[in-house]
């Protein structure tokens, strides 16, 4: 939506010899609102500019819309170092005066004065400035009021603001802004009482989702305006937070600290459970910050004994994995947040299942792009997608397999077909955004099944032998399998013996070796008579080897 300025303006100089430009009526856009500029045409909408240019005074600026609010400027202007201005607000909507916020949407209707001074550099505003029916994100979160007094020689301010609801103060920070120094210095004490944070929840779209709960406590503010420390306690109740690329979502116990120390918030034994299965873990840790920026986090979850649920998602076309995934374990997430780094180390837990998809995969290079294309058609995809989902994050887990979690591999979703079993062994699996998606160490079979089908003739179910394997040296699809699953049934082997008149039917398995690389595996069928020995019946001591 572009702003556009239709202004009409006049010249002339007054009795100092001073030069006046007059505006009269006129019309600006801003934010897709129209607002006319001196409505009554009067001579009092003006600047005046002494003869060095170096001092400009705005007289009386009006600005009306068609829904009667309205905006009044005054004040003076010298060079580039020093500013006055005044603004007075009647009845305007918040969010047709404010640039756009990224994830927030500021409502309400404004009331009240807001004094910009500047002088060598430093703003000193002051305000006594009234917001009706505040709120972020169409989220009501009370009437804002935030008043800002300087004393003569604007040393010190005082500010006072607070955000009520119903009566009560939901929000309120009142203390001392010095400005005696290179740079002001704050002197604030912030309350919350039960301050609501589902509205700032799209602050973290993309990352987290649902932020959630209601803040308590309160935090003293001092030092550097810009880089202020911070100190107290703070309490979260009804909170929690999701995480959309794991498709979980997890609340905190009712009563969750926060401390505040210097530029740290500090998270202290907070117990965390997932709204899916009510797994639980402890979280500990900190987050800091350099002057409201280079954010960095260095939290720590422990299962302590118990499982939490770290993946429950389902599957999707250019999936790489999915399932549900449990960890009895230790994570850290630590680093920048431009770089962030993500760990788990512990076993698998109870209800884990986690399913990788084979069908359709053509190759996979370059782990920074995944081609996806259909089965007999090995043209090159000339449009490739990128891992936005682990941009910005490194993450490695080194997890010890144990028979409770479920791994399946699904070699033709189409038909069904799949591998899954139960089994032990040692995963280290590492994700970057320069390129890497690697997994290391041996999976070797407990329990398994290997489900054939083929088209609508085929549909056996064959067990897996134990001791089995799939091997990763990296890449996750060059993995090496050596597994034996048997499908058993009683059958007739006359058409396999010199005797064609044999018929009696005899226990028989079918017998698939599966070797070779995971997303492309030679699969050998043998037949075998567990109940025919060569001393029995030397007429058996024949080759049957079929292949496909």
């Amino acid at each position: 939506m572009n702003d556009s300025y239709n202004l009409n303006f006049y010249h002339t100089f007054n009795e100092d010899n001073k030069s006046v430009i007059g505006l009269k009526k006129s019309d600006v856009s801003f934010k897709g609102n129209t607002w006319v500029l001196n409505q009554e045409g009067n001579s009092k909408n003006k600047v005046i500019i002494n003869r060095t240019l170096d001092s400009i005074s705005i007289q009386e600026i009006v600005m009306n819309n068609n829904v009667q609010e309205q905006i009044w400027l005054n004040g003076q202007m010298a060079d580039s170092t020093f500013k006055d201005l005044q603004l007075q607000f009647k009845i305007v909507s918040l969010n047709k005066i404010t640039p756009a916020i990224d994830s927030l949407k500021l409502q309400g209707e404004v009331n009240g004065t807001l004094n910009v001074f500047q002088k060598d550099g430093i703003y000193l505003p002051s305000s006594n400035l009234g917001i009706e029916d505040f709120s972020i994100n169409n989220m009501r979160m009370g009437d804002l009021n935030i008043g800002i007094a300087g004393n003569r020689d604007l040393t010190e301010f005082v500010v006072n603001a607070e955000i009520r609801d119903k009566g009560v103060e939901k929000f309120g920070v009142a203390g001392k802004i010095l400005n005696k120094g290179e740079s002001p210095e704050a002197d604030l004490l912030a309350n919350f009482t039960n301050f609501d944070l589902e509205p700032f929840s799209p602050l973290g779209e993309g990352v987290i989702s649902n932020i959630r709960g209601d803040l308590n406590g309160s935090a003293r503010i001092k030092g550097d305006i810009n880089n202020p420390d911070f100190s107290g306690i703070l309490t979260l109740d009804n909170a929690g937070l999701g995480v959309p690329y794991l498709n979980v979502d997890y609340r905190f116990a009712q009563n969750s600290r926060v401390n505040l120390s210097n530029k740290s918030f500090e998270f202290v034994d907070i117990k965390l459970s997932d709204v899916a299965y009510n797994t639980r873990a402890t979280l500990d840790g900190t987050i800091t910050h350099s002057f409201f920026k280079d954010w960095a986090l260095n939290l720590n979850v422990d299962t302590k004994g118990d499982r939490l649920l770290i993946l429950n998602t389902d599957f999707e076309e250019e999936s790489l994995y999915y399932g549900t995934g449990f960890l009895r374990g230790q994570g850290r997430i630590f680093g920048s947040t431009r770089a962030l780094t993500i760990t788990a180390d512990g076993e698998t837990a109870r209800g884990t299942s986690l399913k990788i998809p084979l069908s359709d995969v053509a190759t996979v290079g370059d782990y920074e792009f995944i081609n996806f294309i259909e089965r007999n058609d090995e043209k090159t995809v000339e449009e490739q997608r990128v891992l936005d989902e682990v941009e910005g994050l490194e993450l490695e887990f080194n997890l010890d397999i144990t028979p409770e979690a479920e791994v399946e591999i699904v070699t033709d979703r189409k038909t069904g077909s799949s591998l899954k079993g139960t089994g032990v062994g040692l995963m280290n699996m590492r994700i970057n955004t320069r390129d890497l998606f690697e997994i290391y160490g041996e999976f070797a079979v407990v329990t398994g099944q290997f489900n054939y089908k083929f088209g609508n003739i085929i549909n056996k179910t064959f067990t897996v032998e134990p001791g089995g394997s799939v091997y990763w040296l990296g890449d996750p699809l060059k993995a090496q399998l050596n597994m034996k699953a048997v499908y058993s049934l009683n059958a007739n082997p006359a058409p396999l013996l010199s005797n064609p008149g044999y018929s009696r039917s005899i226990p028989t398995n079918v017998v698939i070796n599966l070797g070779n690389e995971l997303e492309n595996p030679d699969i050998e069928f043998d037949i075998e008579f567990p109940g025919v020995t060569r001393s029995t019946n030397p007429n058996w001591n024949i080759g049957y080897r079929i292949l496909p």
